[in-house]
């Protein structure tokens, strides 16, 4: 780690906010940012949180849908409990059907993925492996999502972004890029916010 890097981390505006405000990570602000613009989650709605680890989007979650609603979070890592949050242990690339017997035919009224790929550096093969995920979010929302549910999928720009689009587009009545403030401007991510899901 590089004392760039920890001088950049420590100096962070919203890093230091997250510490504050006790959330597990800086990108609780980019979801709260999505939530405020698109009005995605809402009070009493269930939410499925993908690749959820540490937790910070399943936090600002389940304070926006409070006791009245539900939050599942799964990851492939382990993830330290947290208060109205029910937590699953799960590889999202092969587990969708066993995940499904878990939850007993739930639905959820929004869908949220902030997962991204272990990057290599080269932007255009990190990007490809952020829609292969993208692609594993849009499955879980056709899956489980209700009619006129909702999903947010972080995607890394790289040329292949418009094709991602057009084929969510028949899935989603309407899809919009967005990228938060609190997303660094270094920054390849950008949020895909999905509404309306088609049945």
């Amino acid at each position: 780690m590089s004392n760039k890097w920890i001088n950049r981390h420590t100096n962070d505006y919203y890093v230091r906010e997250s510490q504050r405000n006790g959330y597990r990570a800086r990108s609780a602000f980019k979801l709260l940012e999505i939530n405020t613009r698109f009005n995605i989650i809402k009070k009493g709605n269930y939410v499925l949180d993908l690749g959820a680890a540490p937790g910070s989007w399943s936090q600002i979650a389940t304070g926006i849908v409070g006791s009245a609603g539900k939050v599942v979070a799964i990851d492939r890592l382990q993830m330290e409990p947290l208060n109205g949050v029910e937590i699953l242990m799960f590889d999202l690339k092969n587990s969708i059907d066993e995940i499904h017997s878990i939850l007993e035919n739930q639905v959820f009224h929004a869908v949220l993925s902030d997962m991204a790929p272990d990057t290599i550096g080269n932007v255009f093969v990190d990007h490809i492996n952020s829609l292969d995920l993208a692609d594993i979010a849009v499955h879980f929302a056709q899956t489980f999502l209700v009619k006129n549910g909702n999903l947010i999928i972080k995607i890394f720009q790289g040329g292949r972004e418009k094709e991602f689009i057009n084929s969510v587009r028949e899935v989603f009545k309407k899809v919009s890029f967005f990228k938060p403030k609190a997303t660094r401007v270094s920054s390849k991510e950008i949020y895909v916010i999905c509404q309306y899901l088609k049945r």
